[in-house]
């Protein structure tokens, strides 16, 4: 084993120690940057992209001859339709719509059943 002693320390040469502080410092730096605003416009661009393709691959299709109804309805608008519905005063795109929203939505389906039973039970 080798024995140090008090000889053995030499100094560094001037400016060693600024030289590693410095390096110190930039790999703080680095660690800490923020992705630039082209790099986050790509990555947005790409995500954009990827669900585009996804959307393309993996959306329901309908069978020939099956389509959708022509506008989908939510429940506040298939109430208003009710009364023309009942009175046959819709159109049939408004129909297909309509009777569509009641063989997905129970809650409306029940609410158009009991409007149609008091309308027959006042008249």
């Amino acid at each position: 084993m080798m024995q140090s002693s008090d000889n053995d320390w030499r100094p560094c040469r001037p400016g060693t120690l600024s030289v590693l502080a410095e390096s110190e410092r930039q790999v703080i730096r680095d660690a800490h940057r923020v992705p630039s605003r082209r790099t986050m416009s790509a990555a947005g661009g790409v995500a954009a992209l990827l669900l585009v393709v996804a959307a393309l691959l993996f959306w329901p299709r309908h069978p020939q001859g099956h389509e959708p109804p022509i506008a989908t309805l939510n429940c506040r608008q298939a109430v208003a339709l009710f009364d023309d519905y009942r009175a046959h005063r819709l159109s049939a795109a408004q129909t297909k719509a309509l009777e569509q929203h009641l063989k997905d939505c129970p809650g409306c389906a029940r609410r158009l059943a009991e409007q149609s039973r008091r309308a027959r039970t006042t008249d």
